[in-house]
């Protein structure tokens, strides 16, 4: 962090401190902690736009691959992918919602390989996290699919 930011920390901080807490700082989820001060991302409605995203550029079999892990960040985004869904007239397909039992590439190259394998298979994949994304490119790479621009994983089709 630089200048103000840093000094808003630090103040923040500061004024923890003053109280007699010995605060916490949490980046990334949510801890029901008094104490805590968290930093975090609306993930249901970065779910449900990252899977609108893919409805706009004409996905229509679009899979979501899960954390073997309950946490609210991953249960969040998969509530926006699936409201998202049913907000644009989708169904959801349960089998095109896969839960990953580890966090490895080749854990999301894997589940890709599997997708890419039924009859009608993904023609877009959300991950819950970039090592799945890293995966699903490879897959994607191996399969020969072309991949989309963008930031959002291989465009499956």
């Amino acid at each position: 962090m630089y200048g103000s930011q840093s000094l808003a920390v630090l103040s923040l901080y500061g004024d923890c401190a003053s109280t007699g807490y010995r605060p916490s700082f949490w980046i990334g989820s949510y801890r029901k902690n008094e104490n805590a001060i968290t930093v975090v991302c609306d993930n249901f409605r970065g779910g449900y736009l990252v899977t609108e995203h893919l409805i706009q550029l004409e996905h229509r079999r679009i899979a979501f691959i899960d954390s073997h892990i309950t946490i609210s960040p991953v249960s969040e985004r998969q509530r926006g992918y699936r409201s998202a869904l049913r907000d644009h007239g989708f169904p959801i397909d349960e089998d095109l919602i896969v839960t990953s039992a580890g966090f490895r590439i080749e854990d999301g190259r894997n589940i890709t390989l599997e997708l890419l394998s039924l009859e009608a298979p993904p023609t877009a994949v959300f991950c819950y996290c970039d090592m799945m994304a890293f995966g699903v490119m490879r897959a994607a790479y191996e399969a020969d699919l072309k991949r989309s621009e963008g930031i959002i994983g291989g465009r499956l089709r």
